[in-house]
């Protein structure tokens, strides 16, 4: 029999807050929260193992790859398969303003291979441990609860914001503020969508519009500071590494290659 239970209070996470994680291989070893705990519902993944889940308002067959909720006051109780059989599963007891959402959901469910990533591999547990659970969470949440489309308005929306307030300082956390999701999730979710982080695709942008200033004939310093770098010297840092070239060096090659075009092109009328 393998168990191991381990509290993960974080005062920082407000929608979706774990609190107590674990695995065991014994259904004997479920957690039982003591009236201390403020946890208001507990995710259970099944690794390997089959049983039936009886609740109140059925009795469902549970097997391997499934998850189901459990809310802080449930009497479910639970029959083991085959005499013998072994088990592997693992949970998470969380609360948060968004927790009850996962009350009404009594069946299990199939998770699909890209969800509960972290609580699938969870062996040990480190400072971001939290969060990456309640990564998870949240993201399960938006399959069950929202949906594929709302998923991508939540990204569509970034997408306009950043196009449109990329002049002003920017975090991850206000993006998230945005949107209203924990910036975990929306960091994960964005790369998920996009194939980039959220702070390689405001460079990104900050760059093309920088760029576009510097054609039109602007100082490298205005360029800075209307493209939200904050400082010349950052700005000729993240320049470089996504040019090769510093601006001055990139504003010269451009306007000589310029300059090169509107001299040297062909005389198409020599041949009418």
């Amino acid at each position: 029999m393998k168990q191991c239970t381990q509290t993960l209070i974080n005062q920082h996470l407000m929608d979706i807050n774990p609190l107590l994680a674990g695995w065991a291989t014994d259904w004997d070893c479920t957690p039982k929260w003591s009236k201390t705990q403020p946890v208001h519902m507990t995710l259970y993944y099944i690794k390997r193992g089959s049983f039936t889940l009886v609740r109140q308002n059925g009795t469902y067959d549970v097997h391997a790859g499934q998850c189901f909720f459990v809310p802080l006051k449930d009497r479910s109780t639970y029959t083991t398969g085959t005499p013998g059989e072994t088990y592997d599963f693992c949970w998470v007891g969380f609360s948060g303003t968004l927790s009850h959402r996962f009350a009404d959901i009594s069946a299990p469910m199939d998770v699909p291979e890209d969800q509960l990533l972290h609580l699938k591999e969870l062996q040990s547990f480190e400072p971001h441990t939290a969060y990456d659970l309640a990564a998870d969470l949240l993201c399960l949440r938006s399959v069950i609860l929202d949906g594929e489309e709302t998923r991508c308005d939540y990204i569509q929306h970034i997408l306009d914001y950043i196009q449109s307030a990329y002049m002003h300082p920017i975090t991850v956390e206000s993006l998230a503020a945005q949107v209203g999701l924990d910036r975990s999730y929306l960091s994960r979710l964005f790369k998920q969508k996009t194939g980039q982080t959220l702070q390689a695709y405001l460079q990104l942008v900050r760059i093309y519009q920088a760029k576009t200033l510097l054609i039109q004939g602007c100082s490298v310093k205005e360029a800075t500071y209307q493209c939200g770098f904050g400082d010349v010297k950052n700005f000729h840092k993240v320049f470089l590494r996504h040019e090769g070239l510093t601006p001055n060096q990139w504003k010269k090659c451009v306007r000589n290659n310029l300059a090169a075009l509107r001299y040297d092109w062909p005389d198409n009328t020599k041949h009418v």
